[in-house]
């Protein structure tokens, strides 16, 4: 099993692990999938993710998957997936979820301490997710996942403002969250090419492949 890693050790020391980790397991880039931790029947997004991160990695390579490495939901399909494809698994995971963090499925678990001036248990490891991927699935999700996604937006904003290459963003259309997800993004006016919504995993492949690889050229 491996090393759980604390993000209150210093940051320098958590930047050193994962740079380590990444060069161990020789990916340059991580894929954050962001929904709900409903422990619904999800065979469908499961299959839909399979096909999706396949087709990514024949486009650019090895990469990591990060999510909640949590039990339950997209979380924990998310972790399923890369170990069946063979892709490094990243859970990123707030203290109060430990007891649920998936330790002996992730090669690289990160807890991330809850705040000691607020009595919520949940978002601490937000800022940490978004900041580790380089592009990002939403599938579904409810408060949380709106958080992750509010977050990974504003990222993207502050990288347009300072010319920066963008993380795309790709929202998986479906019945439950279309609607909302098409609102806030046609109300708040993101920069250019940095969310899309996509129904087809081969059209997720492709933009973020497209996105990514158009930043090392």
């Amino acid at each position: 099993m491996p090393i759980e890693i604390y993000t209150h050790i210093e940051p320098a020391s958590l930047r050193d692990e994962y740079k380590l980790f990444k060069e161990r397991t020789g990916f340059t880039r991580a894929m954050g999938i962001i929904g709900s931790s409903n422990p619904k029947d999800l065979t469908d997004k499961s299959l839909w993710l399979e096909q999706g991160l396949i087709a990514l990695r024949k486009n650019i390579g090895n990469f990591a998957v990060i999510s909640g490495g949590t039990e339950g939901g997209i979380p924990e399909v998310a972790i399923e997936v890369a170990s069946k494809i063979g892709l490094p698994a990243i859970g990123v995971y707030p203290e109060a979820g430990r007891k649920y963090a998936l330790l002996n499925r992730l090669d690289f678990p990160v807890c991330v301490p809850q705040n000691s001036l607020s009595d919520v248990t949940w978002g601490s490891e937000t800022s940490v997710l978004v900041g580790l991927s380089d592009a990002f699935i939403v599938l579904g999700g409810s408060w949380g996942t709106l958080a992750e996604f509010s977050m990974a937006m504003k990222q993207n904003d502050s990288r347009y403002r300072k010319q920066l290459p963008l993380k795309p963003v790709v929202v998986v259309a479906d019945e439950g969250t279309l609607n909302g997800f098409s609102s806030i993004i046609e109300c708040f006016n993101p920069p250019p090419g940095s969310v899309f919504i996509l129904s087809n995993p081969e059209q997720m492949s492709n933009v973020v492949a497209g996105a990514l690889l158009s930043q090392t050229t």
